[in-house]
């Protein structure tokens, strides 16, 4: 389930000087996202269709550049989401991988009933 806080993978980022927190990627239930880069807060809408193809939109801010961790790029270059256990890993429409992450301490998926 995509539903959840995901983080990059341990050891590839820190936040900047002086940032509160390190960059995460958290998708909710009603369809918004939320996150940070490692030095802007970002947010925007997802879905996915019946076709399994991932759609999402960029709202946030990039008041600083930052080449540390590229959500909201990457999502709205994606295309299709995998998960494989705890990885979740964004791909293109050309399937080339743009990222992955972590599903976070705390966040883990919902079990099948």
């Amino acid at each position: 389930m995509l539903v959840g806080r995901w983080t990059p993978p341990p050891g590839t980022t820190a936040p900047l000087i002086g940032w509160p927190e390190p960059p995460y990627l958290q998708f909710a239930d009603d369809g918004t996202w939320t996150g940070a880069d490692g030095c802007n807060r970002q947010k925007g809408t997802w879905s996915v269709d019946t076709a399994g193809t991932f759609k999402a939109t960029f709202e946030g801010d990039q008041e600083k550049l930052c080449e540390n961790f590229n959500i909201g790029p990457w999502l709205e270059a994606t295309q299709t989401v995998e998960i494989n256990g705890d990885l979740l890993t964004l791909r293109d429409a050309g399937k080339k991988q743009l990222g992955q992450l972590w599903r976070a301490a705390g966040s883990a998926a919902p079990s099948p009933t």
